[in-house]
């Protein structure tokens, strides 16, 4: 029983981390005052880490 709650937790998670890339992945992708390197750079780090993308916007945002 202990097995089925930490995979179900593991599942969440990895469906939470592949929304929130995708969200991420569109915005940049909209976004057309970047270049071509910048997007990619995002892309990549929206892929990898996107809650600390979020951290960071949110941050930005507040300044």
């Amino acid at each position: 029983m202990a097995e089925l709650i930490v995979y179900t937790l593991l599942l969440l998670a990895v469906l939470g981390h592949g929304w929130a890339a995708a969200r991420w992945y569109k915005k940049i992708h909209e976004n057309s005052q970047l270049s071509f390197t910048q997007k990619n750079k995002l892309k990549l780090r929206a892929l990898v880490f996107p809650l600390g993308l979020w951290w960071a916007a949110r941050a930005i945002r507040k300044n």
